[in-house]
């Protein structure tokens, strides 16, 4: 058997003035670059406002503008490098991404740190925004693996929010107000909940005076602390059952497993193949 060989790439980790954490790989294998924002906040942080979707309600607003920057002209810099952006909201996190040409490196920064920190939430793009999300909600009702997705996560975690969708239920959802998505955007998106992630063709040293120059203006600011519940042994089988409104069948089975830290981790990676 063939010994596997990985490429040799560079990896460094460091940590801004204001707690921020930065991590850069370094592969000039082809002459591409993606930037992320890791922001460590999800729906299972939201405190007070568990069950709303108020860290996916975030994701869209800040899309719709900035200090710098309208709705429109996000779009229009992202494309003048050639490049691409995104974000996606999670259970334990919200990322953003800009993938490009390596040469847009440094107008990708600037954007993500817009984007992530100078966010200005305008009010006039409250409410048409909630109606796009209310409809994405709706949208997943009809969503056959969504609807099975969903039951599986309720019925496997009772009391941990990982029983809760990241999108939120709608009634809750329809309870949040413009304050409320601003007060957790300023709580959450703060330096030391971030991590700055950078792979592909790029020089560490050559970066990194333009991170620190965008990255470590906001202050150093301690997120909060969020009491997340924890989920009781389970002592037996759980089942669940949902009418659907259409002739679909789905059959999910799910077991828990340890943690990613456990030793058995590869062996049940080995075994999902």
């Amino acid at each position: 058997m063939k010994e596997i060989k990985f490429p040799d790439l560079r990896t460094e980790r460091f940590k801004l003035g204001n707690g921020l954490n930065v991590i850069v790989r370094e592969d000039h294998s082809n002459p591409v670059v993606s930037l992320q924002a890791w922001c460590e906040t999800g729906s299972i942080h939201e405190g007070k406002h568990l069950g709303t979707g108020v860290s996916h309600f975030v994701e869209h607003m800040v899309f719709k503008g900035t200090k710098h920057r309208e709705s429109l002209c996000i779009a229009q810099d992202v494309s003048s490098i050639g490049g691409n952006i995104n974000a996606y909201t999670s259970f334990d996190r919200t990322v953003y991404y800009i993938d490009s040409p390596a040469n847009g490196i440094e107008k990708a920064i600037e954007i993500l740190h817009d984007i992530v920190f100078q966010a200005i939430f305008p009010k006039k793009e409250f409410e048409p925004e909630r109606e796009v999300i209310r409809r994405e909600i709706s949208m997943g009702k009809d969503d056959a693996d969504k609807v099975a997705s969903q039951e599986m996560f309720n019925t496997c975690y009772q009391k941990h929010p990982f029983g809760l969708p990241v999108i939120g239920y709608l009634d809750n959802f329809n309870s949040l107000s413009h304050s409320d998505v601003v007060e957790y955007y300023k709580d959450r998106y703060v330096p030391d909940n971030i991590f700055l992630v950078i792979s592909g063709d790029v020089s560490l040293e050559k970066i990194r005076p333009k991170i620190q120059d965008f990255f470590e203006k906001p202050s150093r600011q301690i997120s909060q602390s969020i009491y997340v519940p924890q989920e009781p042994m389970q002592l037996g089988r759980r089942d669940s059952f949902v009418n659907f409104t259409n002739p679909i069948t789905r059959f999910w089975m799910a077991w828990k497993i340890p943690s990613i830290t456990d030793k058995d981790t590869a062996a049940i990676d080995v075994m999902a193949v």
